[in-house]
This record gives structure tokens, C-alpha cells and sequence, in this order.
């Protein structure tokens, strides 16, 4: 080993005494070794009328260029957020509303330059304390018309413009609500949920289009909406033949509203519509059995033909009837109707007409036999040895079997539930 070697050797042994010297002198006096420091960042943030803030907020970070970029994004949980291990540095927060259609930067700031930044030193937490975000509001209560609040009502607020939703809120025990919005107009749609009152669109109006359009404040705008009675539409569904019929649906269909509303003939054909909010509809009476023909108000095969019906505030329409007809392919007779619910389909029609309670079990037509193949003649299996005369060849031939197969599936029974899945036996070919 040349010298030179020996001399980079001693050097480096020396230079790793001398640190693990220092490593046991610093324990020795109590030196504690600075680790990677990480910060903390909290805060609370509350609307104008003091309630938890529902939304995001945006962390932003400064780089070594002076400018910020998002870091992370935190959801806030009843208006708060909590996050630790950030790198210490400069931070500004922005907050967005649930459906972004609200934003301000800490505080109150309008962009993201104006922001108030928070540096964060290392090893500590940043407290922002209570931010109040200048959310606009719609504020107000809900009343029945006695004036008595109503609790558990939706009120939902669409963009006046777009028609598209913006938010909502539903009512507490004192009737009222706040909804969160943006800057742009919107339009509120009342619904109670109790039988005897209209849903509406504020003030007291029947559709989207003639609705008023209001503006959010941060204080809240303080609304007073009494809710109408609401209406009722009753008659009777029979056949041509003036027998009532059960179970047949009847709804209303309106392009204005943003519900509809259906009832179910009882054994008398008799229906009662409630909860009918003020407005103009038609009326679709549709058999889910599918005996009958559906048709609209009055006789009438299309909507286009249907007589529209206009319901005011707690106005009972009635006298709203339907002769159904029956469908172009006729179904059996049954001794009783029951309910099917959503047999809109040929397959489910049939097994309704035959396997319900109450229909008739008609027999059904032999299925023609089936086999594997169809040999054009018969030969006789006798052995040339045997002593009995052979048979010959019979002359007569079995017609030739169809040139067009398909394959024949066994199910289990003719009246299995519909969409059953049917037990596959073999398949094989008509002859």
C-alpha cells in the first residue's frame, strides 16, 4: 500500500473520531439536535348570522419567486378546519360556498394579491380565530295559512337565469330557513310535505317563469312566505262498459312543476289527488296492468289533445273521469283485477293475464314435439345374421324438418315469476 493511501486513511479515521466526540459531548450537556420543524393551521368560519360555513377552503403557499400556489384544499367540518405537518411559511386562504358560486380571501378580501397573508414560524400553529364570510343569504319563514310556522319545509333556491340549482335549506321548528347563494338572482320553490298545503314558488306563484326573483345580503333577506291550501282533483276510471276500475293510476303532469302527483283508483274506480299545488295540469290515466289502453283528460290519446286543468288555492276539482278502452290485443277476461306494479311489457302482460289471483287457468296449446335431428327414413336395427326374416327399408318418409332452427328452452313452469331465470334444458329443433 503506497503512502498516499495510507495518509487519506488516517485522515478520514481522525475526521470520524472528532464527529462522534462532538455527537457524545452535545447528549453529554443536553444539546437537543434540530429536527425537520412542521406547523399547524386552524381556524373557524361562520356566515353573518353566525351559523357554521359550509363549503372549502384553499391554502395557498409562497414560493421562493414571491408568488403563491395552492397547497391543499380542506373541507370545512361544521365550519371548521385543522391540519398539522405543514412546512413553516407564508399562507393565504381563500373560501369557496358548496356550489362555488361564493368567494372571498381572508378577510374579506376580494382576490387573491389583496389577501392577508399569515406566516407560520417553525414548530407553531396558526390560529386564524372566527372568520365571518360575507356569503350572501336568503333568509325568511315559512307559514301556513293561519300563520302558524311550518316545520320541515324545503325551500330551494335556482339561479334566475340558468334554472339550475343553487342550494337549500329546510325549515326548523320556528318555520325558518337560510340558504346560502351567490351574487346572481335566484328563485325559491317552497315544498311542505303536509297534505294540506300548496307547494309554490315565491311570492305565491304557480311556475319557474312568474316567479320573483330575489338577492341573497349578507344579513339575510328576511322573507315571509305563506303557504296556499292546497288543492284536490277526484273522479272515477271505468270501462266502456261503465265497470269501475281498481287499480288504475292517475297523475298530473305539468311542465312548471317540479313534482308530480299521483293516486291509485280504489275497488270502486274512485281517486282522490291531494296535495295539488296551485297551477295548470293534465291528467294521464295509465292501467299498470296494461288491459287498458292509457289515455289523458278527456278521452284523448296524446297530451298534446289533453283539456288542461287549472287548480286555484284549496279548489277541489272534481268530476274528472275516464272511460279506458281496451288494449288492441286482446287480453283474457280475469274474475278480479290486481295490482301489477310496472307491467309495461308484453312478457309481464301475459304472466299478469294468466298468473295472477283471480285468472283464469286456461290451458295451453300442445307444443309441437321436438327432437335433435328428423332422418328421412326409418331402417331396421336387425342384425344380417339374425335368423328372423330382415325388415326392409320402410318406404314411407317423415316430412323433412323446417330449414330455418332456433333453439327450444324448457322453462320451469308456464306461471314463473317474471324475470325468473328459466331452467335450461337441452335445446333442439322443431319438426
Amino acid at each position: 500500500m503506497n503512502n498516499s493511501l495510507l495518509r487519506r486513511l488516517a485522515r478520514r479515521t481522525t475526521a470520524i473520531g472528532a464527529g462522534a466526540a462532538l455527537v457524545a459531548a452535545g447528549l453529554s450537556l443536553g444539546v437537543t439536535v434540530p429536527a425537520h420543524a412542521v406547523v399547524g393551521l386552524t381556524g373557524q368560519l361562520v356566515d353573518a348570522q353566525g351559523n357554521p360555513a359550509e363549503g372549502k377552503v384553499a391554502i395557498y403557499r409562497q414560493q421562493g419567486d414571491s408568488s403563491f400556489t395552492t397547497y391543499s384544499t380542506l373541507t370545512l367540518d361544521n365550519g371548521s378546519f385543522t391540519r398539522t405537518s405543514y412546512p413553516a411559511g407564508v399562507y393565504k386562504f381563500q373560501y369557496s360556498s358548496v356550489d362555488a358560486s361564493y368567494t372571498e380571501f381572508f378577510r374579506d378580501k376580494a382576490d387573491l394579491a389583496s389577501a392577508d397573508a399569515v406566516t407560520v414560524a417553525d414548530g407553531t400553529t396558526a390560529n386564524l380565530g372566527t372568520w365571518t364570510v360575507e356569503q350572501p343569504l336568503v333568509t325568511g319563514t315559512v307559514t301556513d295559512p293561519s300563520g302558524r310556522p311550518v316545520g320541515s319545509a324545503q325551500v330551494t333556491a335556482y339561479n334566475a337565469s340558468t334554472q339550475t340549482r343553487v342550494n337549500s335549506d329546510s325549515t326548523d321548528d320556528q318555520g325558518r330557513f337560510y340558504v346560502p347563494v351567490g351574487s346572481a338572482p335566484v328563485k325559491l320553490h317552497v315544498t311542505s310535505y303536509r297534505y294540506n298545503l300548496s307547494d309554490e314558488w315565491y311570492n305565491d306563484k304557480p311556475t319557474f317563469a312568474t316567479a320573483d326573483a330575489v338577492s341573497g345580503s349578507a344579513a339575510g333577506t328576511n322573507l315571509a312566505i305563506a303557504l296556499a291550501p292546497a288543492g284536490k282533483i277526484t273522479g272515477q276510471v271505468t270501462n266502456d262498459a261503465g265497470v269501475p276500475l281498481e287499480y288504475v293510476e292517475v297523475w298530473t303532469v305539468s311542465d312548471s312543476s317540479y313534482n308530480d302527483y299521483v293516486d291509485v283508483t280504489d275497488k270502486n274506480g274512485v281517486y282522490v289527488i291531494e296535495n295539488v299545488p296551485t297551477g295548470n295540469f293534465d291528467i294521464w290515466f295509465y292501467d299498470p296492468i296494461g288491459e287498458y289502453d292509457d289515455e289523458y283528460y278527456n278521452n284523448v290519446q296524446t297530451r298534446a289533445e289533453a283539456t288542461e286543468l287549472t287548480v286555484s288555492p284549496g279548489q277541489v276539482v272534481s268530476g274528472i273521469n275516464a272511460n279506458l278502452t281496451p288494449e288492441a290485443a286482446e287480453v283474457p277476461a280475469r274474475r278480479s283485477r290486481s295490482p301489477v306494479p310496472s307491467a309495461t311489457t308484453p312478457a309481464l302482460r301475459w304472466w299478469a293475464s294468466r298468473c295472477m289471483p283471480g285468472a283464469p287457468r286456461t290451458v295451453r296449446p300442445a307444443r309441437r314435439s321436438w327432437r335433435r335431428s328428423a332422418p328421412t327414413a326409418r331402417v331396421s336395427t336387425a342384425s344380417p345374421s339374425s335368423t328372423r326374416s330382415p325388415a326392409r327399408t320402410s318406404s314411407r318418409s317423415r316430412p323433412p324438418p323446417p330449414t330455418d332452427t332456433f333453439p327450444v328452452t324448457r322453462t320451469r313452469s308456464a306461471c314463473s315469476t317474471p324475470g325468473m331465470a328459466a331452467r335450461p334444458t337441452t335445446t333442439g329443433r322443431l319438426s
